[in-house]
């Protein structure tokens, strides 16, 4: 219940006359960042294993409304460490609930130092509108080295939610960009999956905020458990 308070707030505020530079495709230029790196920087955690040089990392991306503390503290923290592997996390601005583009130059760079940190590819494992955002890195960002991309509960298709919120033609940003057919959803779409990186969907068919099941969810070349 509490995503879907969050959720809902969203749909307050910022009258839609939004519009973001999104890629065109897989094959131009990664986008430039426009957040200064000493911002983008703050915002990366990475433990001891990670700087190992001897473990395969993950970085863990939180979703909309959450921080890596609230999301990840109690789970993949622990748990990913104990399996033998390293942890980056990425704190997003405002919590997720401004631009997913600018969201995704925190997520994207915090990628690429947990690369240059571990010396060796990197998987992303994302939750919610981090799931699209970890997808997103690597079908965008062509020199973010990943092994591996696992979406969990992730609107790769976008949300009928959103479409709810945005019925009036008035809603926030993140709520825009998440809808079926915005923008960023198309570009996301129309974007094959890049090879070498091994993609995974994990989802609900329960699920009150990502749906319907299971188009919200599923892409091509992304492995659905």
């Amino acid at each position: 219940m509490r995503v879907i308070r969050l959720f809902a707030a969203l749909a307050f505020g910022l009258a839609v006359a939004w519009t973001t530079a999104l890629p065109g495709s897989a094959d131009e230029a990664a986008p430039s960042f426009t957040v200064p790196d000493q911002q983008l920087e703050a915002a990366v955690r990475c433990d001891d294993g990670a700087r190992s040089g001897t473990r395969t990392t993950v970085v863990l991306i939180p979703g909309t409304g959450g921080t890596p503390a609230e999301v990840w503290s109690w789970n993949y923290e622990k748990a990913l460490p104990a399996a033998g592997y390293g942890v980056c996390t990425v704190a997003l601005p405002d919590r997720a609930l401004g631009s997913f583009a600018t969201s995704a130059e925190y997520a994207a760079y915090a990628t690429i130092r947990a690369h240059e940190i571990s010396g060796r590819p990197v998987a992303i494992l994302g939750h919610s509108q981090g799931g699209i955002m970890a997808a997103w890195i690597a079908k965008f960002w062509p020199e973010v080295a990943t092994s591996d991309v696992i979406a969990i509960a992730a609107p790769l298709h976008g949300t009928a939610l959103a479409d709810s919120l945005c019925a009036s033609g008035s809603c926030s940003p993140i709520s825009w960009q998440m809808r079926i057919n915005s923008h960023v959803t198309q570009a996301f779409r129309n974007t094959p999956v890049p090879s070498g990186t091994a993609f995974t969907s994990i989802a609900s068919y329960q699920d009150e905020v990502v749906f319907p099941q299971p188009a919200a969810s599923s892409s091509p070349g992304c492995a659905r458990p």
